[in-house]
């Protein structure tokens, strides 16, 4: 079992390599932008409350749950909700937002 202080150390660098990969998928996918930002700003929420949690331990309300306990249960949740986001992120390219119909002016036939 890692330390506190490793496991927040996994938890911002896996959160800043998912802001990473979000910010490339914009690059090449400009018309996902606001779905990429929202799986980002989502990442980053997590990552707030557990680096929360994990810097308040001893002041939970379950005084009968080991602190080993309680770290292996954020870890658990983080690493659990990051792949879903992975997962989210990866399929957004593949998500096909219904084509724009072209309109088509008819011109007047000037023999009319």
């Amino acid at each position: 079992m890692s330390s506190v202080k490793d496991l927040k150390k996994e938890i911002n660098n896996l959160t800043e390599a998912f802001a990473s990969d979000g910010f490339g998928l914009i690059m090449l996918h400009p018309d996902k932008r606001e779905d990429v930002i929202s799986l980002i700003s989502d990442a980053i929420t997590l990552r707030n409350n557990q680096v929360y949690k994990l810097n308040h331990l001893r002041e939970e309300t379950d005084p009968d749950k080991k602190i080993k306990n309680r770290v292996h249960d954020i870890r658990k949740e983080y690493f659990g909700t990051m792949d879903k986001l992975f997962q989210e992120l990866s399929d957004l390219p593949a998500k096909k937002t219904a084509p724009k119909k072209k309109t088509v002016k008819k011109e007047k036939d000037p023999e009319e």
